[in-house]
């Protein structure tokens, strides 16, 4: 009984497949306009090959910055019993600046201030023995500054704009372990974290 209830719907799809017509093209039938010659209006008259560069420099530096991470994550001194302790970090960031521009370019903005990180600190691990201090909330001050650059607008509507900045932390921010009555470092954030934001703006 269940391949008979079957059989009408496996005639149907035999039918729209006899129907379903073929394309056969390859990479080279693909036609590419020169970068050069394309121009976009909303990002100031940039061509396809300045904006294809910004991209490979933002992806360069989101490169870089995993690699320095790992690098400094990796040269923590690890004790045997930090390795199943962790610290699970929830944040939130206020920051306030001032912004000045045009700069070069009539779309490009600089942009200097300053706030604070506001973290629930909860401490983790997979070891039964250990003894884990209750969840906290601490606060740190942090140094910003960024470069914006307008994308597209429209005029009393919105504002649409990319933005590469840099938190720095002024002091250094560590997480310890107590173990067997000697400190042992767990987390330490990197001083100088960059970052790309896509920021909308509405009037």
């Amino acid at each position: 009984m269940r391949n008979t209830k079957k059989l009408p719907w496996i005639l149907i799809l035999i039918c729209l497949s006899c129907f379903a017509t073929s394309a056969f093209a390859s990479e080279a039938d693909i036609h590419i306009p020169d970068l050069k010659s394309v121009k976009f209006a909303g990002l100031g008259g940039m061509t396809g090959t300045t904006l294809m560069m910004l991209g490979i420099v933002v992806c360069a530096i989101g490169a870089l910055f995993g690699i320095v991470q790992y690098l400094q994550t990796k040269g923590l001194p690890v004790h045997e019993s930090t390795e199943r302790i962790g610290v699970a970090l929830d944040t939130v960031a206020a920051r306030a600046g001032v912004e000045c521009g045009p700069l070069l370019w009539s779309r490009l903005r600089a942009r200097l201030g300053a706030g604070v990180d506001i973290v629930r600190v909860k401490p983790e691990s997979s070891d039964p023995a250990a003894t884990l201090t209750g969840a906290r909330w601490t606060a740190s001050v942090v140094a910003s500054a960024a470069l914006r650059a307008n994308l597209a607008r429209r005029p009393g509507l919105f504002w649409l704009s990319a933005a590469l900045f840099a938190d720095v932390l002024p002091t250094t921010v560590r997480y310890d372990a107590i173990i067997d009555g000697a400190t042992a470092p767990v987390f330490s954030p990197w001083r100088v974290r960059p970052g790309l934001t896509v920021e909308l703006t509405f009037f």
